[in-house]
């Protein structure tokens, strides 16, 4: 209970703070990217801080009236297709992020929905999720301009398993499906590297026996990025790797009886160990700890699916002071916003 009191007491540190800022004219820094993220980013990591503080009983209902006031402004002003996430942008090829940017639009709407009672967020979640175009060729999901274009699909196979999470936690029964069939197809399927880590570029594109001209372009980027990629993706692999891992735990709390988690790849996924030597590296990547809170995902992670290793990683963490260093830091604002990550970790036996 150490652990958890101290991740508790610190997300309501962080709301305390970051609820006295101007929300409707924020903007956050998107971590190595360098991408100027527009205020939707904020509001949501910071609306499920709250709703699970209101949850618990930590803070008033009225604390969060602004942040509820934001998301209903932003449903209401919606073009009823897919929200904006940056106006412009450096290393992407979109200004929603591909199918990231409405998976944690969807994951506030859904989590505050619950938590306050809010029938409209819950139904504008589900709204989003099914604007987007399922690929029942490739298995994933395309992506979605604000004014409704439809894009490519997404390439990046962390974007696609968050957002299959979230239609997971719907009660709609096409976005079920066509989450299962993502986690089917794709599982089985994963690029691995050493330790069982995800490569970050694992393609979701699939190879097919006569292909179109749109399709040997989507092979050409999907493939083509895994096949030139060196030590700096490895790398950036292991720190991508707890993000993946979060989002797969919350998957298999949702859909344990998929045929997937038997397969081969993902048994190999729950023998990857949090070593010393993975510490080292999240530590001294741009995209480890200084961006991703890999410690709260790991935690999710172990308890739900390697539970004869969480111990030692729980253990690892309080002996390390992880949580209170400059390793996992709490510095700039999205550092501070995505300790809600943590929430799922403390809600796991909810």
């Amino acid at each position: 209970m150490f652990l958890q009191d101290e991740i508790t007491d610190s997300i309501k540190e962080v709301f305390e703070e970051l609820v006295l800022l101007d929300n409707f004219t924020i903007s956050t820094d998107n971590g190595p990217y360098k991408d100027k993220e527009l205020p939707l980013r904020f509001n949501c990591h910071l609306l499920i801080i709250g709703s699970f503080l209101v949850k618990r009983g930590l803070v008033e209902r009225e604390s969060i009236s602004d942040l509820e006031k934001f998301i209903a402004n932003m449903i209401g002003d919606n073009s009823r297709f897919n929200y904006k996430f940056r106006e412009s942008y450096v290393t992407k090829r979109d200004t929603v992020n591909g199918t990231m940017g409405p998976a944690w639009v969807a994951e506030s709407l859904l989590y505050a929905g619950d938590a306050l009672g809010r029938r409209d967020f819950t139904d504008e979640a589900k709204r989003l999720l099914k604007c987007h175009v399922f690929d029942e060729t490739n298995r994933c999901w395309h992506r979605l301009t604000p004014c409704g274009m439809l894009l490519p699909v997404d390439y990046t196979f962390n974007h696609q398993l968050w957002f299959a999470e979230q239609c997971l936690k719907t009660d709609d029964a096409d976005l079920i499906n066509n989450a299962s069939s993502f986690l089917e197809y794709h599982i089985p399927k994963l690029m691995l590297l050493g330790n069982g880590i995800i490569h970050h570029y694992t393609p979701v594109i699939k190879l097919l026996k006569r292909p179109t001209i749109g399709h040997l372009i989507d092979l050409y980027y999907s493939f083509g990025q895994f096949l030139l990629s060196g030590a700096y993706q490895k790398d950036k692999s292991v720190a991508y790797h707890g993000f993946n891992l979060k989002s797969l735990a919350g998957c298999f709390k949702l859909a344990p009886n998929l045929e997937c988690w038997s397969s081969n790849k993902f048994k190999k996924l729950t023998k990857f160990q949090f070593t010393a030597e993975i510490n080292c590296k999240l530590s001294t990547s741009a995209y480890g700890y200084q961006y991703n809170p890999s410690v709260f995902e790991f935690l999710l992670w172990f308890k739900t699916c390697n539970s004869r290793r969480f111990d030692y990683v729980q253990g690892f963490i309080e002996k390390e002071c992880i949580f209170h260093s400059k390793v996992q830091p709490r510095e700039t604002i999205i550092q501070k916003l995505r300790i809600y990550e943590a929430i799922s970790y403390l809600e796991s036996d909810d």
